[in-house]
């Protein structure tokens, strides 16, 4: 993928979740892209939980964008929250049984 066109599909994931909007609301920060990759995606960190501070969007090859909520330390980096599965306009289809039990269900 091309450096501007992955630029451009990470900027179009951040306007879809809600644009300034969104970055005001969870304190989003530090959004990165990675343009080596054959698929676009967007990670950024987010601040006011103690469960994961950072968020990866992935758009796949079958226009689904999956979700993944990580907990990166100064030491280790985890993945609290795998596999939510939205098609595209940001409908939910199914969501991880980890988040779930920790109350971050999502509702559209």
């Amino acid at each position: 993928m091309e450096k501007e066109e992955a630029k451009a599909c990470a900027m179009e994931i951040i306007r879809q979740l809600g644009g300034g909007h969104f970055i005001a609301m969870t304190g989003a920060c530090q959004f990165v892209y990675d343009h080596k990759l054959d698929y676009a995606n967007v990670t950024f960190k987010f601040k006011g939980s103690r469960v994961a501070n950072y968020c990866k969007i992935t758009l796949d090859g079958s226009d689904t964008y999956v979700v993944e909520f990580l907990k990166i330390t100064a030491t280790a980096l985890k993945t609290v929250g795998r596999s939510l599965h939205w098609e595209r306009g940001l409908k939910q289809r199914a969501a991880s049984p980890q988040l779930r039990r920790r109350g971050c269900r999502r509702r559209l």
